[in-house]
């Protein structure tokens, strides 16, 4: 099926909706989307099966009404397992992941759609099993596959995790903060960061989560209620540029790794595709995006996580 996007005849993919491939367009990348698409698969291919169960993290993303809310699940090894057909990921909830204060799993419901990334930030590889809830109980949630496919490790700060302490309390003490600007506590985590989590959606309703990555400062204060966040270069699929071309609704999650925080972060975003003279910024894409917030607020890490910070991703461009 073919159909024009400014004056030019392109060929529509069934593997990329109507948003990427405009922005797959726009960028001149789309051959290569093309090319990647075969990766994109209705199942996990089976050399994932292991990847995804030594895993003792998991970032997922939701759709709540007009937000996204991005957030991290945590467990020791094991806590995922994929299914014998590779169509499903069972996913175990320790018992304080009930909470109120987490915006994602204080009401998670079977059917929701559901975006996944299950990334390991020592060995910078990562997977991407976006789906809906095929079932849930207290316990745990099946995370159904529709999509599934890798993503190349740049931009990935590398962090080992040395420990993984359960904690065996139903519940948590824990004060939750919460704010519309970015003024107060979430300033310095956010000048801080070197890792960040986007959630998306597609105007169907298909949620993804994603990884963004660089050298302290990669994301820029602009204003107290805006953040700036260059694009470098990636796979040419464009699945968050082409969600939030088509809806800017997005969610965002900073993590402060030491203090065992996940900073929560709702709002929506502008999508720049040509900013002249930032080529050394944006290692040579000239796009960058930015981020309108509308509120954000704070829920601990449900575990308590050791990570050791190894070194920065080679491929990130410097920060001035």
């Amino acid at each position: 099926m073919a159909r024009s996007v400014h004056g030019r005849k392109i060929i529509m993919s069934s593997k990329y909706h109507e948003g990427e491939i405009e922005i797959q367009e726009m960028t001149g990348e789309r051959n290569a989307a093309i090319r990647n698409a075969g990766v994109i698969s209705d199942s996990i291919i089976p050399g994932a099966v292991p990847f995804v169960a030594q895993q003792s993290m998991v970032i997922l993303s939701k759709l709540e009404e007009d937000a996204i809310w991005v957030s991290m699940l945590t467990g020791a090894q094991g806590f995922c397992e994929v299914d014998a057909e590779r169509k499903s990921v069972n996913i175990s909830l320790p018992p304080y992941s009930r909470i109120e204060q987490n915006p994602v799993f204080s009401e998670l419901e079977t059917q929701d759609r559901i975006g996944g990334l299950f990334i390991e930030l020592a060995t910078r590889r990562r997977l991407r099993v976006n789906g809906h809830i095929g079932e849930k109980t207290d316990a745990h949630f099946i995370l159904s596959v529709e999509e599934a496919y890798s993503n190349c490790p740049q931009y990935i700060q590398r962090r080992t995790v040395n420990d993984v302490q359960d904690n065996e309390s139903e519940e948590i003490a824990f004060t939750q903060e919460a704010g519309n600007t970015f003024e107060g506590e979430i300033k310095p985590v956010i000048e801080n960061a070197d890792t960040l989590f986007v959630g998306s959606a597609s105007p169907d309703g298909k949620v993804d989560a994603s990884h963004r990555g660089g050298n302290l400062g990669f994301i820029q204060i602009i204003d107290e209620k805006t953040l700036r966040i260059p694009d470098y270069r990636g796979n040419s699929m464009f699945n968050t540029f082409g969600n939030l071309h088509l809806n800017p609704v997005c969610g965002l999650l900073i993590l402060d790794f030491d203090n065992h925080l996940q900073y929560h972060l709702s709002g929506q975003a502008k999508l720049e595709l040509n900013v002249p003279g930032t080529e050394n910024l944006t290692v040579g894409t000239n796009r960058w995006w930015d981020f309108h917030l509308e509120e954000w607020k704070t829920s601990p890490i449900p575990h308590q996580i050791d990570w050791q910070f190894v070194d920065y991703s080679p491929f990130n461009p410097s920060i001035p």
